[in-house]
């Protein structure tokens, strides 16, 4: 009896392994409310119509930003940044974060705080 119990346990920690994964992933998401405007050469302007506050963006970080829409998580941007993954874009993309956090342009952004900065 206990060595189905330990069989049918060790079937159903690979699952439980990936839930864990699920719970710990956040996935940035632009606000509602949020307007990205195109500047030209120089990027991007994203506004949120409610708090009338806005961040430029630049050129090279556009794929990225267009990519928060609660699909992508935190590795999915990085990887996305033009450097590839790396200190300094990790760094980038975390100053961006805490940007569109600070000027409430994230949907989900008290928990995008929560797992960058706690």
């Amino acid at each position: 009896m206990r060595s189905s119990l330990r069989r049918e346990c060790s079937l159903f920690l690979p699952f439980l392994e990936v839930l864990v994964l699920m719970a710990d992933t956040v996935c940035p998401c632009l606000a509602q409310d949020v307007v990205i405007r195109e500047t030209g050469v120089a990027g991007l302007l994203i506004q949120h119509l409610h708090y009338r506050s806005q961040l430029p963006v630049p050129a090279f970080q556009e794929q990225t930003v267009r990519a928060m829409d609660g699909q992508h998580s935190l590795e999915d941007l990085e990887a996305m940044l033009p450097d590839g993954p790396g200190h300094l874009t990790y760094r980038d993309l975390s100053l961006l974060l805490f940007q569109l956090w600070d000027r409430g342009l994230l949907e989900n952004g008290d928990e995008v705080r929560g797992v960058l900065f706690p």
